[in-house]
């Protein structure tokens, strides 16, 4: 699966100003949709010690005759991210400060997170709805760090389907 990496500069005001992650067909293709992407690891680094950054995820449904225009968000999640004191240099003396606490807003629960029932994402069953793919968007909807004249917030996200 590929891995996207994405900066954050600002808070994330709507979706216009999220990140899109395309999910390709290797990354989102599935024949059952009960098994479809099933989790999403998420990591990466933060400018400050003790940060929380919480993040937005929204699942969308493009239109492909319309050249992918948003249809509608179908599943929408956020989850809460705080640094601590490991920091992403070899020596730990130097770059940022790892996000060691990722976990879901509602739930509490921590990584891996399981995103079961996102729906249809580039079809292939045999049967296929035609004409609707799947993004995914990723946004910074609050923070306690400062935005400055660089990126505040990096991460790695990583879509992943469990064989079955």
């Amino acid at each position: 699966m590929a891995s996207y990496v994405v900066n954050f500069t600002n808070i994330s005001i709507n979706l216009s100003t999220w990140k899109v992650i395309n999910l390709t067909d290797t990354e989102g293709g599935y024949i059952n949709p009960a098994t479809g992407h099933q989790e999403i690891d998420i990591s990466g680094y933060d400018a400050s010690f003790g940060n929380i950054v919480r993040l937005g995820i929204a699942w969308a449904d493009c239109d492909t005759n319309k050249n992918n225009s948003i249809i509608g968000v179908t599943k929408y999640r956020e989850f809460d991210l705080s640094t601590g004191t490991r920091r992403t240099g070899l020596a730990n003396s130097s770059g940022g400060y790892v996000y060691e606490d990722i976990k879901d807003v509602s739930t509490a629960v921590k990584m891996p997170i399981e995103v079961n029932g996102i729906g249809t994402c580039i079809d292939l069953r045999s049967n296929p709805r035609t004409g609707i793919r799947r993004i995914m968007l990723v946004g910074a909807i609050q923070t306690d760090a400062l935005p400055g004249s660089g990126p505040f917030c990096t991460l790695i996200i990583t879509p992943t389907k469990i064989a079955s």
